[in-house]
């Protein structure tokens, strides 16, 4: 369910800002693709290599999946509440009879902890509720940042894939405050 994804990527993210040494010592096999030649991925020139990360590189990995996703997210919140805006309702549009349309249950679809709220009215009262992923996976991985002298992320960004790297720096500088 989205909360317990919410608790589990915020126990991850104290996890990684505990500064503990086993974080940066413990390996963990990682999938990664790896393109055969220097054209563009296909399956035909593209294989699967398991490879060894510390388990704060593969944390940071994971918040970084989830900070991309939240982003998404936000994106086409903003989007769908423009056009409902727009069209004075529900997303609703003169040509649509039936309804909802795609959009609108792919939509619908990111509000799944307010679903979990109304099911369970008591997880409205967990402080992990509260918890804005866009602004605690940025936050957290400032903090891991400015452990050890930035010696700490520079190991993780080296060891994370081309992308990795990106949405890790993209993350690091993102402000949600400025967003609003």
């Amino acid at each position: 369910s989205g909360f317990q994804k919410k608790v589990a990527l915020t126990a991850l993210g104290k996890l990684v800002m505990s500064g503990e040494e086993c974080m940066y010592t413990l390996r963990v096999p990682v999938e990664r693709m790896e393109q055969k030649s220097g054209r563009r991925a296909t399956r035909s020139n593209t294989s699967k290599k398991v490879v060894n990360v510390t388990l704060a590189t593969r944390i940071c990995e994971l918040l970084c999946a989830e900070f991309q996703e939240e982003m998404v997210q936000a994106v086409e919140r903003q989007y769908y509440e423009e056009v409902s805006k727009q069209n004075n309702g529900f997303g609703e549009d003169e040509d649509d009879e039936d309804g909802l349309d795609i959009g609108d249950m792919l939509f619908m679809s990111h509000f799944s902890q307010d679903h979990e709220a109304e099911e369970d009215p008591e997880i409205k009262n967990d402080p992990l509720y509260q918890v804005k992923l866009l602004d605690f996976i940025p936050d957290t991985l400032r903090r891991v940042g400015g452990q050890a002298n930035g010696a700490r992320i520079r190991g993780i960004a080296g060891e994370m894939t081309n992308e990795g790297r990106d949405m890790l720096q993209t993350a690091m500088k993102y402000d949600a405050r400025q967003k609003k």
